[in-house]
């Protein structure tokens, strides 16, 4: 799809990814019908994520890819927009959101802003 392809580059072009192992991880679960996206207007922004279970008998709207513009990311309505759709998919199921997979979790702006919107922040990670 041309979509993952477009911002899958756009987003190498600033960060250190594998171009073709993000898109073929990406082309797969879109082809199963399980990755959805929305890009904001102009093409300033993207958000990919999936409904997954999680270990409680649950569901949760995963974001996979969230990714603005440089240019556009001192304007917070951008981000605000794309959390929003996540929100309106999870209170769609009745489930929660879980995000900053993509995020830099050092980035004390966006932490701050996510706790304004009421999200926990922190994360239990190893890097290998």
């Amino acid at each position: 799809m041309e979509v993952i392809k477009y911002w899958v580059l756009e987003c190498a072009k600033e960060f250190d990814i594998n171009k073709q192992t993000v898109m073929s991880q990406f082309m797969a679960l879109y082809a199963q019908g399980l990755l959805k996206i929305q890009e904001l207007p102009e093409r300033k922004g993207l958000v990919a994520w999936v409904v997954s279970p999680d270990m409680m008998g649950g569901i949760a709207v995963c974001e996979m890819f969230l990714y603005i513009k440089p240019e556009h990311r001192g304007n917070p309505r951008n981000l605000l927009r794309l959390i929003k759709v996540l929100e309106d998919e999870a209170k769609l199921l009745g489930c929660s959101v879980q995000i900053a997979s993509s995020f830099d979790f050092r980035d004390n702006k966006l932490l701050k802003l996510l706790q304004r919107k009421g999200y926990k922040v922190g994360s239990v990670r190893k890097e290998f």
